[in-house]
């Protein structure tokens, strides 16, 4: 039998997305100061200097969810962090999470509705502090159907010595919320495109007041960082705003559990404990463990982007930008692999000149695309790849799903029998 050349990208692609949901792109906030300060947020993809980092390879048990389309019709990706002994509030995101999608879905991506306009949803995930018996998340969300940046945040946090999700506003008391919100809107009041009138409906009302007030953290001084979505406080034309409310104000508002947030945040302890039940080793759920373990079983590591955009979407994405994408996931594979990638898959295959002088990096694309995103179903993405297998294609399959990961084993099987050889890209392309 004649023996074919056949790439392992359910291995090597797949493994270019394990990238996507390492961290997220968070936006960038202005430094702190001992004054409070009142500043426009922007889409940056670079994270503060004043907040600290969290490595979440040393989150226990940590699983990324993670949902992603290839379909340039509807692009999408999204990711949440479930944390063992968090289920309430990984509940919160995931709730979230969906609704986003689904909204998106059915406003933007309709069948045969014209997305020429560029939509996709992005959603992407920070951790702020993993410390003690406090976990808090930010979720950040790039809408590019929406009107505007498309840009929106909202924290998460959970309490761990009391067993409960809380929201942002859980960080300060209850009986201090009306000390806090008079000192926001005194902050905010004579900043361009805020009406004071609407500035006072808008806190006075709990819902509306709640839902404005959903994206606090804490700086690295102890400060309280308040950020509002384009919208939510001004005129959208004025852009999103964010308060930094200095320590030695905000100390006295602080709910209980808000001052051990900062603590943690300030002075992390350096190990989550949330009284799990259950705490899984985070042998193959973290990516750096897993990407290094590909590395050292021979598989090609090759670079997706840091939170999958299509970045080809210019009027949105700068070249800086498209940089920042493939320079911070070619140094997170470096650093758990010690070889710097030289391939890079774009998400949903977007490419074009810009990109390719935005970067070093080979592109590499697809022959075969199974949809496994779109079907779910194991048999089917099976058998679409044994049927439509050819000598020298690269199939495009995503180990986000369970269903793709079943398919693998009947794919290796029956086209070994048929004669086909896996090979890494590289090793195709210096073959042809």
């Amino acid at each position: 039998m004649r023996t074919h050349t056949f790439v392992p990208t359910l291995m090597v692609l797949g493994a270019l997305s394990l990238t996507v949901t390492s961290s997220s792109a968070s936006p960038a906030y202005s430094a702190s100061s001992d004054t409070a300060t009142v500043s426009a947020r922007t889409g940056s993809s670079t994270t503060s200097s004043q907040v600290h980092g969290v490595d979440p390879s040393k989150i226990k048990g940590l699983e990324i969810v993670s949902d992603s389309s290839e379909d340039r019709s509807c692009p999408f990706a999204t990711s949440y962090p479930a944390v063992p002994g968090a289920e309430a509030m990984t509940a919160a995101m995931k709730k979230d999470a969906e609704q986003r999608l689904a909204t998106f879905r059915a406003t933007a991506c309709e069948e045969g509705q014209d997305n020429g306009a560029g939509a996709e949803l992005n959603i992407s995930h920070q951790f702020l502090v993993a410390s003690g018996d406090v976990l808090g998340v930010r979720l950040t969300t790039q809408d590019l159907s929406a009107a505007g940046s498309g840009l929106s945040a909202r924290t998460y946090w959970y309490d761990g010595k009391a067993g409960a999700y809380r929201t942002a506003l859980g960080l300060v008391a209850a009986d201090s919320r009306a000390a806090f919100v008079a000192a926001l809107k005194a902050r905010l009041k004579g900043r361009e495109g805020v009406d004071a009138a609407s500035l006072d409906d808008v806190f006075s009302d709990p819902a509306s007041r709640t839902a404005v007030l959903d994206d606090m953290a804490f700086t690295a001084d102890g400060g309280l960082r308040v950020a509002f979505d384009r919208g939510d406080v001004a005129v959208p034309a004025a852009g999103a705003l964010t308060v930094t409310v200095p320590k030695k104000t905000i100390t006295r508002w602080l709910s209980a559990f808000g001052k051990r947030a900062r603590h943690q945040t300030v002075r992390p302890s350096g190990s989550l404990g949330l009284g799990a039940h259950h705490t899984p080793a985070p042998a193959v759920t973290t990516h750096r463990r897993l990407v290094r373990a590909e590395a050292r079983a021979g598989h090609e590591i090759g670079n997706h982007s840091w939170n999958h955009p299509d970045l080809t979407r210019l009027t949105r994405l700068t070249r800086r930008q498209i940089i920042s994408q493939l320079s911070r996931t070619n140094a997170a594979i470096k650093a758990a692999t010690g070889k710097t990638p030289t391939l890079f898959r774009p998400p949903y295959g977007a490419i074009n000149q810009t990109v390719r002088n935005a970067t070093t990096l080979s592109p590499v694309l697809w022959n075969v695309d199974t949809e496994d995103w779109k079907y779910r179903n194991a048999d089917k993405a099976a058998r679409t790849v044994i049927n439509k297998a050819g000598r020298n294609d690269v199939v495009l399959l995503h180990d986000i799903h369970p269903t793709s990961v079943k398919a693998v084993p009947e794919i290796l099987r029956t086209l070994t029998a048929r004669g086909y050889h896996f090979v890494t890209v590289s090793h195709l392309r210096a073959t042809l």
